[in-house]
């Protein structure tokens, strides 16, 4: 399988079992999401819990009980959407302050279960108290321990309650410098690749299944209406490749290409390709030193075989299905992401949760191990200009620099963590990245990764950067908002 024993213990452990480990991070990033949303609220709410604990704290014993069963009742009235959240944020405080005599009765019960991983987390007043002989300032925990929990809780049982407010992203956290060119009406995933074209930027709409043509200096966006989702995983357009004659190829059926011109009178179809389908997700990988356009399968699963169907330039005439196989004869997975490394002839395949980054022979299929680093929903990208393959890592909180011809990481950019969006412009050797933790974009300089410029809080599930060098402006995709802001003056 793509996912080898993972570093990170359970963590690892988990992910490499479940069936779509990608849907458990986004559901978790969007229960935090839900906490920036409510961040104004947070803070009044935790201040009111550090006082009513210090409240607990001078009760005396006998009615520490009681104090426990108010606090639950005063718990319920908490500005939440989950009553289910609620109703266990009530029972676990009762269950930090039971009666005395309780515990007395049987003494190794909490003293045991708190070696249980999350025991000690969830009932840390009884915990604390019972290893600290009844210490008084236990009871402080309960509420101040508790309460992010629900936040949390809150956030993940009761999304589609918060959905609205995501949806919607409120202008007021955004920096001012950064202008909002057109909002989605769905949360899913909406906005996803983005190619500039002229004065507009092409930018695929996943969810509801159209491309758009973007006027650059704002105005109503040109739609093009794509083909529906298409089982067995709903699969749909991902990506867009803009050629040298300004058409913009996309994936408009399950085994056809199609080429679209955009002119005064909207989008046009110019030509069609089939080729030997179906397919699921794909990305388009163009390689032009070899004259090849690589449609390479991705998969957020890894439950079915990789491979691609390449396209001779500049007709895009298809080729025969290529699979992605193993030295052994084995199939190879569907990688999460995938570049074409020019100095190897080679496209490099990242995993959803790997030990190690792979190299396929796009003509054999033949995929052979490469670099060692650990890739948890790592981005590569290629920059001409410098001739090296930049590798964002959302969990390492940086960007590798690779050097594909030694095969080894040249050096780390220290970035936010949860950075998979990056951009290059090489000429002014500026590296441009986006957070889905923090929904920041932040300009650092390629050389040392020194930050220029930051600009936030924009909806934080970013997913593509694309840089116009030309006005020194970046043009960025998340879920619900397409922004465009100032990364550089412009030329």
């Amino acid at each position: 399988m793509l996912i080898p024993p993972l570093r990170g213990g359970v963590e690892g452990l988990v992910l490499g079992l479940l069936p779509y480990p990608h849907g458990l991070i986004k559901a978790l990033l969007q229960a935090w999401h839900v906490l920036m949303l409510r961040a104004d609220t947070l803070p009044w709410c935790w201040g009111a819990a550090c006082l009513l604990g210090l409240g607990l704290v001078s009760l005396p014993r006998r009615w520490c009980w009681a104090g426990g069963l108010g606090l639950a009742v005063v718990s319920l009235a908490l500005p939440g959407a989950s009553w289910t959240a609620k109703g266990s944020l009530a029972l676990l405080l009762v269950a930090n302050f039971p009666p005395r005599q309780l515990w007395e009765r049987r003494p190794g019960l909490l003293r045991g279960s708190s070696w249980v991983p999350g025991v000690a987390l969830l009932l840390p007043s009884a915990v604390v108290a019972d290893l600290c002989g009844g210490a008084r300032w236990a009871r402080l925990l309960a509420p101040v321990v508790l309460l992010p929990l629900w936040f949390v809780g809150d956030g993940l049982l009761a999304r589609e309650h918060y959905l609205p407010g995501l949806i919607h992203w409120p202008d007021a956290r955004v920096d001012a410098r950064v202008q909002v060119l057109e909002r989605a009406t769905v949360m899913r995933g909406e906005y996803h690749d983005i190619e500039l074209l002229g004065d507009h930027a092409v930018v695929v709409a996943e969810d509801s299944c159209r491309l758009l043509g973007v006027p650059l200096d704002g105005g109503r966006a040109v739609v093009h209406p794509l083909a529906p989702r298409w089982p067995p995983f709903q699969a749909g357009a991902l990506d867009s490749w803009v050629d040298k004659v300004g058409v913009t190829w996309i994936l408009t059926a399950p085994n056809e290409l199609s080429g679209l011109r955009l002119g005064d009178d909207g989008w046009q179809v110019v030509a069609k390709r089939g080729f030997p389908g179906p397919c699921n997700f794909a990305y388009l990988v163009p390689a032009a030193e070899i004259g090849r356009l690589f449609m390479v399968f991705v998969n957020a699963h890894d439950s079915e075989p990789g491979g691609l169907v390449p396209f001779r330039l500049p007709a895009l005439r298809p080729l025969e299905r290529v699979k992605f196989v193993r030295a052994d004869g084995d199939w190879f997975p569907a990688p999460r992401d995938a570049a074409w490394l020019p100095p190897l002839g080679r496209l490099v395949l990242t995993p959803n949760f790997g030990e190690r980054l792979y190299l396929a022979d796009p003509v054999s299929g033949l995929v052979e191990p490469w670099l060692e680093i650990y890739s948890a929903n790592a981005k590569p990208l290629w920059v001409p200009g410098i001739e090296r393959l930049l590798l964002a890592r959302p969990d390492a909180a940086s960007v590798a620099v690779i050097d594909p011809e030694a095969g080894t990481v040249e050096r780390n950019i220290p970035t936010q963590r949860g950075v998979r969006a990056l951009a290059v412009d090489p000429e002014r050797g500026l590296l441009v990245t986006g957070s889905v933790l923090s929904g920041r974009v932040e300009v650092q300089r390629l050389a040392d990764g020194e930050v220029l410029d930051s600009f936030g809080t924009l909806m934080p599930m970013i997913r593509e950067i694309a840089l116009d060098t030309e006005r020194g402006e970046a043009i960025v995709a998340t879920w619900t908002v397409l922004y465009r802001l100032p990364y550089a003056d412009p030329r």
